[in-house]
């Protein structure tokens, strides 16, 4: 019941962004933030990434915030239009690669990274 609810109001916003970008509505009619929130697609039901302490969602000039966020490192970063989410499953990297995740049991692989030296 709660993921046949999810699939049909992740379909009725797809189609509601759908009208708002064809007919300008965010920047015709200010504020654009609540327009682009009650379009804003909706993650399935208890898969959120909030609670694993590495996701996190910012406010503000979104193209800055996916810029510094890829630069650090994010493994995801998702502009949600009112708001950038952003994932870093392995910690923020500075000169380091992401490592390989082990897909068969889901655990965080950024414990695999070689500590840097002082």
């Amino acid at each position: 019941m709660i993921v046949d609810r999810w699939q049909r109001l992740r379909s009725a916003k797809a189609k509601f962004r759908g009208v708002l970008d064809a007919e300008e509505i965010p920047e015709n009619h200010k504020p654009s933030e609540a327009w682009n929130l009650a379009a804003a697609p909706l993650a399935r039901p208890g898969s959120s990434k909030h609670g694993t302490g590495y996701a996190l969602d910012i406010h503000g000039d979104n193209a800055l915030i996916r810029s510094v966020c890829s630069s650090l490192g994010a493994t995801l970063v998702f502009d949600e239009k009112s708001h950038v989410h952003v994932e870093f499953k392995q910690g923020v990297l500075v000169s380091r690669s992401h490592v390989a995740d082990d897909w068969l049991d889901g655990r965080w692989a950024g414990w695999k990274h070689p500590r840097l030296k002082a």
